[in-house]
């Protein structure tokens, strides 16, 4: 009964690559707010934080320092970058909106977390 909004939290990593194959470029967060009023939703994703990805000493792609919003201009050195990270996100978003929009409509999706009872280990067959 009456409006209703969940809101929340949530991050994907953005690959450099081919069909996420690849190294991962960077990690981005965001908000995530759903309002449900009758028999309509409004999915609403905002404050978008980028975190590139860089390689350390042990040549690995860990998280670097440096954290940009989504809304800052880039400069020139960073604009192909920045373009590359716009087009995944948008990408990512609207899987996200898929997904949840599949899940409302079909209810398929949603499992409840049971737990697994572990295999009964016989003593008698070797």
């Amino acid at each position: 009964k009456g409006d209703t909004v969940f809101s929340g939290n949530g991050k994907f990593i953005l690959s450099k690559g081919t069909a996420g194959i690849g190294r991962p470029a960077a990690e981005v967060n965001f908000n995530i707010s759903v309002e449900l009023k009758g028999q309509k939703y409004r999915l609403v994703l905002t404050d978008f934080l980028v975190t590139p990805y860089e390689r350390d000493r042990y040549a690995n792609f860990v998280p670097s320092t440096v954290k940009y919003r989504l809304e800052d201009k880039p400069g020139k050195l960073n604009k192909g970058e920045w373009e590359r990270n716009m087009k995944s996100i948008i990408a990512e978003s609207e899987k996200l909106a898929g997904k949840l929009k599949t899940i409302m409509t079909t209810g398929q999706g949603i499992e409840a977390a049971s737990p697994k009872k572990p295999a009964k280990v016989s003593t008698k067959n070797w």
